[in-house]
């Protein structure tokens, strides 16, 4: 189950995945949900989060009409993250987001969204049965290109991919960078890339400062420290 709310607003979106596999969501008011709509009635995973909500930070902030919350999900079967988005009255359709360059023989585990606080876009995490990682990045409007392609992979050996989400995603408050945290498997260790709209994806880097290295036998899952500041992630 997940609760999102809309900056500047008392809506409040909330996604839930039930023991029929079905993906349903509902939007409030402040004094009450609407009706719920079924996104979905083959979510794959019942032991990883493979959905999420968010919603676009700038235009949502200042109460503009095109400010929209974004889901995304896993369905059983298809290995391309699904998505719809809301209006705060209406659904969309439900499309694919990227597909260039992701193995249509891989199942997707976790699914995960993160907003830039400064703009529009919203990144997309996904990883799969195949240890990868992909990054995609919707700006308001589409999904567009985040490397090489959309989406880009980060990773092709994450740790834990099926229990434990081995990643998460944050943007700096102010530059705009985004940061890509993850561990894998071999070489053992936690890594990181960053993204800049110019300069696209960093090589891959090693994670200094842990009390203790990270192993693959005992690494569990990554989340977000946000500050609330500045450009600290």
């Amino acid at each position: 189950i997940r609760l999102e709310p809309r900056p500047n607003s008392n809506e409040i979106l909330l996604i839930y995945q039930d023991t029929n596999n079905d993906i349903n969501a509902l939007g409030g008011n402040g004094t009450d949900f609407g009706q719920e709509e079924l996104l979905e009635t083959q979510a794959f995973s019942t032991i990883a989060q493979a959905f999420d909500i968010s919603y676009e930070p700038r235009s949502c902030s200042k109460l503009r009409p095109s400010c929209e919350g974004l889901v995304t999900w896993a369905a059983s079967g298809n290995p391309f993250p699904q998505y719809r988005t809301w209006n705060g009255t209406t659904w969309s359709a439900q499309r694919q987001a990227g597909i260039s360059g992701i193995d249509s023989s891989a199942r997707l585990n976790f699914v995960h969204l993160a907003a830039d606080p400064g703009s529009d876009q919203i990144v997309l995490g996904t990883s799969d049965s195949n240890s990868d990682l992909f990054v995609q990045i919707w700006d308001g409007d589409t999904w567009i290109s985040s490397g090489t392609g959309s989406p880009f992979q980060v990773s092709s050996d994450l740790s834990f991919t099926a229990y434990q989400r081995a990643f998460d995603l944050a943007w700096e408050r102010f530059s705009g960078k985004l940061i890509a945290l993850y561990g894998a498997k071999n070489p053992s260790g936690t890594f990181f890339r960053t993204w800049t709209p110019f300069g696209g994806w960093s090589d891959q880097s090693t994670l200094g400062g842990l009390q203790e290295p990270v192993a693959q036998s005992d690494f569990r899952g990554l989340w977000r420290f946000d500050e609330g500041s500045g450009n600290t992630a």
